[in-house]
């Protein structure tokens, strides 16, 4: 009797013994600065969503602009994109974007009454125009489809006395040809008495806001003069 009480006696330790081993066990599983074996990390968003009352790219850039015409701090500029919920890279294209169009100056010429002569009936080569990001937006090129071209003389242009600009038919001007061709071509134009040139040519297109010229060849050009 007395082993049979000493075994039972035991057991009970024993079970007493399990059961503070277990106890202790959660605690320090669920303590402070102590890892649970096994955890679930949640995922850290990129950047903050956008939410009411953060600004747009466009916003955003000319604010930076208006703010800050000297540039900002390259970290300062990236924190404060991911602020607005931005990608960076958008918001300084966009800058570049409105500094672009913030160096051009548009000209018009008024068309009424000029007297227009007529060149396409001669044998044209097609050029590229000079120069029209200083005269038209992007924005503006892009939308801009034409077939027809005015050329004018600007004998007083103080970059070049053989300039022959480009303008559209409404008077707009979009550039210029370009220097060796306005060379050839000036003292021929000058030869006659128009105030404008009417030639071909063509505008933006789905591939490319490039505008073109359909200038008269130079052997074509001096025979139609000498009339």
């Amino acid at each position: 009797m007395e082993f049979l009480g000493a075994l039972l006696a035991f057991a009970v330790v024993a079970g007493v013994v399990w059961l503070l081993w277990q106890f202790f066990a959660a605690v320090s599983s669920s303590a402070p600065g102590v890892k649970p074996q096994h955890s679930v990390k949640s995922p850290v968003p990129k950047r903050a969503a956008k939410v009411a009352g953060q600004l747009t790219v466009a916003q955003l850039a000319k604010q930076i602009r208006r703010e800050h015409p000297n540039g900002l701090d390259a970290r300062e500029f990236v924190d404060l994109c991911l602020s607005h919920g931005l990608e960076p890279q958008d918001v300084d294209r966009k800058i570049d974007q409105l500094e672009a169009d913030a160096r051009v100056k548009p000209e018009r010429v008024n068309v009424d009454g000029l007297n227009i002569i007529d060149l396409t009936g001669l044998e044209p080569t097609r050029l590229r125009v000079r120069g029209t990001a200083n005269y038209i937006r992007d924005s503006q090129r892009a939308k801009l489809i034409a077939t027809q071209w005015l050329l004018i003389r600007e004998p007083k242009n103080a970059h070049d006395v053989n300039a022959v600009a480009v303008h559209a038919l409404d008077g707009r001007k979009v550039g210029f040809v370009s220097a060796g061709r306005a060379a050839l071509m000036a003292p021929l134009l000058d030869q006659m008495d128009g105030d404008a040139y009417l030639v071909g040519g063509a505008g933006a297109t789905p591939e490319t806001i490039a505008l073109h010229v359909d200038l008269p060849r130079i052997p074509q050009l001096r025979e139609f003069a000498k009339r």
